[in-house]
């Protein structure tokens, strides 16, 4: 399960996106979840995750999505 530590972490991400709407432990938990089940390749999350990021665009201090 989600430590408070790892929702922390979620949640400052989500907050210099501007994208910090509420999140509950229940929908990190089902979010992880999920991914368990689904067993993704971990080279296909680092591609996703660097196609992701690329999106992203600091300008004065935050990163907008672009």
């Amino acid at each position: 399960m989600a430590s408070d530590q790892n929702l922390q972490q979620w949640y400052r991400q989500l907050q210099k996106t501007r994208l910090a709407a509420p999140i509950t432990d229940a929908q990190v938990r089902l979010a992880l979840g999920f991914l368990r089940e689904i067993e993704p390749d971990m080279q296909e999350i680092n591609a996703f995750q660097i196609r992701y990021n690329a999106l992203f665009q600091p300008e004065d201090g935050v990163h907008w999505l672009h």
